[in-house]
C-alpha cells in the first residue's frame, strides 16, 4: 500500500489517502461478465456508536431540542434527546468512542466549529447556561418548555450521545489516541 497527499478541492491541508493498486491479470482469457439478472442491493448503514463529548465551553446559534427519537444502535433502538444546532464552536473539546464492539478512541482539540449544523442525539446533556446548571437526559425527558434554546454559551459540556451528526466540522489543535474502556 502506498500514499500520497492528494490536496481538498479548496486547497486548504493536505489529506493522505491510501492508493491501492489493484493487480491486473493480463493472458487470464476475457474479463468476467456479471448475469443480467443479478440485483445489487446497498449494505444497511451501520448503527451508530455511542460517544462522549466534554467542552469547557459550547457556543451555539439556534440551539434547539427537537424532542425525543428512537437511533437505532448496536444494541437495538435507543430514546434519545434531539438537539438541533445551526452552528456552534467549543473549546477544549473531547470526544471519545468505542467500547461497543470496536477499539476505544479519543479525539481532543484545542477549538472545533460545526459551522453547517449539528444534530446531537443524546441519551444525556450536562452543562451550565448562564452559570446555572442543566441535566437533560433521555430517561426522563423534559418537559420542552424548560429546554434553554436560541443563541446559548454553555460551560462544563458533558454529552453521551447515540449519535453526532456535523454537516462540516472544523478542529484546531487535535490529538488522537487510544482510550480506556473501563472505569
Amino acid at each position: 500500500m502506498s500514499t500520497r497527499p492528494v490536496r481538498r478541492a479548496v486547497g486548504r491541508a493536505p489529506l493522505t489517502v491510501a492508493a491501492v493498486a489493484l493487480p491486473l491479470v493480463l493472458g487470464q482469457g476475457p474479463v468476467p461478465r456479471l448475469p443480467p439478472s443479478l440485483t445489487v442491493r446497498p449494505a444497511a448503514a451501520p448503527a451508530p456508536v455511542p460517544v462522549s463529548l466534554t467542552a469547557t465551553r459550547l457556543t451555539t446559534t439556534g440551539f434547539a431540542y427537537a424532542g425525543v427519537v428512537s437511533v437505532p444502535s448496536a444494541a437495538g433502538a435507543v430514546a434519545a434527546l434531539r438537539f438541533t444546532i445551526a452552528a456552534a464552536t467549543a473549546s477544549e473539546l473531547v470526544m471519545s468512542t468505542g467500547c461497543g464492539g470496536g477499539p476505544a478512541l479519543v479525539l481532543s482539540a484545542a477549538d472545533g466549529a460545526a459551522p453547517s449544523g449539528l444534530v446531537i442525539d443524546a441519551t444525556s446533556l450536562q452543562a451550565s447556561v448562564a452559570g446555572a446548571p442543566i441535566a437533560l437526559s433521555a430517561a426522563a425527558p423534559p418537559d420542552p418548555a424548560s429546554v434553554p434554546t436560541g443563541d446559548l454559551v454553555l460551560t462544563d459540556v458533558s454529552v453521551h450521545a447515540v449519535a453526532v451528526r456535523a454537516t462540516g466540522l472544523r478542529l484546531a489543535g487535535t490529538g488522537l489516541a487510544p482510550g480506556s474502556c473501563g472505569p
